[in-house]
Order: structure tokens, then C-alpha cells, then sequence
């Protein structure tokens, strides 16, 4: 027979059960989402070390590499800036500014003022090196 303090008691402990649960959960896709803070900066890529399994390879802007025709490069900022640097006509680069967001700690959605979207997928990240795949 329940007595008259069994039935709140329960919905409290059902209550707070489900608050932790929501609490924990939020709290690990939020965590989840937090680039590697090695991210921020400008990369330009090192098409010398590109892997076979496709990933490719960026350097820090200031970074010296071979001289090369033009190299695309991209600027990633904490405030959700990105600003994508292709190679020009005339081997130089452009300015194409846009945002990211994470979708995880190692993959990133881009979108692009001229309506462009992409997906980077970080696949290994240091301060001298990032390996990544356009999606």
C-alpha cells in the first residue's frame, strides 16, 4: 500500500533523474562541439604533403614552404569567422568571407557569403600542422 509521502517522493527522484539526465547530456554535445583552441589562425595548404588517403595538409600561414604558383589558404576564427582564400586567375587569392560552425570536435560546417557550403573534417591537429578533407 503507498502511503501518502510514496507518490511525490517518487515523482521528485523521477524529477531529478530526469534534470541530471538532460544536464549531462547537454553538457556532453556542448564539450563535444569545442574545436581544439590550435584551430584559430590562418592555414595555408602544403599540397607537397598531401596523403594518399586524400586528407591534405595545411601549415600556419607564416609557415615557409616551397614557392609555388599560389596556394589556397583560409583564415578560422573563434567568433565563427571563416574567410577562404582560393587561388585567383592571376595566382593570387580572393577573399570569400563566411561562417562555421562545429558539428563535433573534429568537424566543421562552413557556409559562405556567396552560398557556398562545405564540411571540414579535422583529421589530426597540431600548431605546425593540420590534416583535413573537404566534404
Amino acid at each position: 500500500m503507498k502511503t501518502p509521502l510514496s507518490l511525490p517522493v517518487s515523482r521528485l527522484f523521477l524529477g531529478i533523474g530526469v534534470l541530471l539526465s538532460s544536464l549531462l547530456f547537454c553538457a556532453s554535445r556542448c564539450h563535444q562541439a569545442k574545436p581544439d583552441n590550435n584551430l584559430w589562425g590562418a592555414w595555408r595548404h602544403a599540397y607537397e604533403e598531401t596523403r594518399a588517403d586524400g586528407a591534405r595538409s595545411y601549415r600556419p600561414r607564416q609557415h615557409e614552404l616551397p614557392p609555388s604558383r599560389g596556394r589556397h589558404w583560409f583564415e578560422i576564427r573563434q567568433d565563427g569567422t571563416f574567410i577562404d582564400h582560393p587561388i585567383a586567375p592571376a595566382d593570387g587569392s580572393l577573399d570569400e568571407p563566411g561562417t562555421w560552425k562545429a558539428v563535433s570536435p573534429t568537424e566543421l560546417a562552413v557556409t559562405l557569403k556567396t552560398g557556398r557550403t562545405f564540411r571540414i573534417r579535422i583529421h589530426e591537429l597540431t600548431p605546425e600542422q593540420l590534416w583535413l578533407t573537404f566534404e
